[in-house]
């Protein structure tokens, strides 16, 4: 009867012990690296993508570089400044006090663009402005007098003559306050005020007219004598020299 306890007590405990391995996990570390792959991807996939990332940020600082370096070509270039070009006076040069033209002569008249003007002009106006006076102020505007002095000039230099570009109607006086304008024809004399890139904005030449009445020279000799070509013994003295050439020979 013992015998056949003890032996009913082993076997019960032979099958709770063989239960228990059975419900036990066979591999830890296996279970672990499963666990592991299957919350975080493999490392290839995620090396690939962290060096497109690099390289799209790689690529990104190379764009902004290239912009970078447009826009400092750009700011180096006079064409892109955004600087309106402007005509600088040769003759006669601009100067304080103005300088004075002679009622009635030819004025040359003569410039150069400066490195900004990028589209000079192919048709430069002239006009002229009376002095701002009440003897010149045109009743309709309230400002004064204005004629035209040159059109659709294609070089630097012009000939002005006062004779004939002269305001109608208007005699040229001596004083100051005169101006001349210059300006693109292809932008009109008031959008020539606003600033367009390449393209001349309006230049002013202010300058004072003087009539010369000055007709001899400080030696008394008529203005335009040309001694080359005066004779030297006036004719009205020929018949006295021959009558005192005559006598003298007699005398002899």
């Amino acid at each position: 009867m013992t015998k056949s306890l003890l032996l009913l007590i082993f076997l019960f405990f032979v099958l709770v012990q063989s239960q228990t391995n059975s419900d036990t996990p066979q591999s830890s570390g296996s279970d672990n690296q499963s666990a592991s792959a299957s919350q975080q991807p493999s490392g290839t996939p995620a090396a690939s993508n962290q060096d497109s990332k690099t390289d799209d940020s790689n690529n990104s600082d190379t764009d902004i570089n290239t912009e970078t370096d447009q826009d400092n070509t750009d700011q180096e270039d006079p064409a892109y400044t955004g600087q309106p070009g402007r005509i600088v006076m040769i003759t006669p040069l601009i100067s304080n006090p103005p300088p004075m033209f002679e009622v009635g002569s030819d004025v040359t008249l003569e410039w150069k663009y400066d490195q900004y003007t990028t589209k000079p002009p192919s048709k430069l106006m002239i006009i002229g402005r009376m002095p701002s006076i009440s003897d010149y102020t045109d009743p309709s505007t309230g400002k004064p007098y204005t004629w035209v002095v040159a059109n659709n000039i294609s070089t630097t230099k012009y000939i002005w003559d006062t004779n004939v570009y002269s305001p109608k109607g208007i005699s040229l006086r001596a004083g100051s306050g005169y101006q001349l304008t210059f300006y693109d024809g292809d932008l009109g004399v008031t959008n020539g005020t606003v600033v367009n890139q390449g393209r001349i904005i309006n230049s002013y030449l202010s300058f004072s007219f003087y009539i010369s009445n000055y007709n001899s020279t400080n030696d008394g000799i008529p203005v335009g004598y040309n001694p080359s070509s005066a004779s030297l013994i006036s004719p009205k003295y020929f018949s006295t020299i021959l009558l005192l050439s005559f006598l003298t020979i007699s005398l002899l």
